[in-house]
């Protein structure tokens, strides 16, 4: 079983978790993938092509994005900060970081926001793309970020 967590609910999670939060738990999903891992059979260097097709923005998020800038740098936007870094893919394995990212303050909860992005794409992760859709699956949490393609 896959299990989706959108980067707010991490957040909740994490709250949960430090604070004794007690209110509703949101954008929490668990869901079984019925989609077979098209990014497993494609040529390396396809699926690099794709990767690097546009901005992945995160699903639910609009300030949240990677860009696979060349065949090993990424960059993005962890909602507050900017960052950088390089990239290895193997297959259908990406290895992210390290990354560089400017030291902006951040309102509210945006900074617990961008921690907890930053946090969740260390390591490695198992790459399911499909169609316009982005899968990091972090592969000792089984956690996945989801993003979707934007031009």
């Amino acid at each position: 079983m896959v299990r989706y967590l959108t980067l707010a609910g991490a957040m909740v999670a994490l709250t949960t978790l430090s604070l004794g939060y007690r209110g509703p738990a949101l954008g929490v999903e668990t869901a079984v993938d019925p989609t077979p891992n098209q990014s497993a059979e494609v040529p390396q260097d396809q699926l690099l092509a794709m990767l690097r097709s546009g901005r992945w923005v995160l699903k639910g998020n609009r300030t949240i994005y990677l860009r696979f800038i060349t065949p090993d740098r990424v960059a993005g936007s962890g909602g507050c900060n900017r960052f950088s870094g390089g990239f290895t893919l193997k297959g259908d394995r990406l290895t992210l970081g390290p990354l560089a990212a400017t030291k902006r303050a951040c309102l509210g909860d945006r900074m617990i926001q961008e921690n907890e992005f930053f946090r969740l794409t260390s390591g490695t992760h198992l790459v399911r793309l499909n169609r316009n859709e982005l899968s990091l699956e972090h592969l000792e949490t089984k956690t996945s970020l989801v993003f979707q393609r934007r031009s």
